[in-house]
């Protein structure tokens, strides 16, 4: 079973570093995947319903200390 907090960590992923990356974080999250399903898992994962996902702060963006 996937979790709201699955989807929101592969999206995140998929969103920083592309699929590649969001097929890291799906097989280190389910370790059970096969070479040949984890593709088409990564693609549902992908298109199930969310809310969406709110960028946060990487490498390449500052932090804000104080209000906006």
């Amino acid at each position: 079973m996937i979790t709201h907090e699955d989807i929101v960590a592969v999206r995140r992923s998929f969103m920083v570093g592309g699929r590649d990356r969001a097929m890291v974080e799906l097989r280190r999250r389910y370790l059970g995947l096969s070479d040949l399903t984890a593709p088409t898992v990564l693609d549902r994962v992908l298109a199930l319903p969310a809310e969406p996902v709110v960028p946060f702060a990487g490498r390449s963006e500052p932090r804000r200390d104080g209000p906006k």
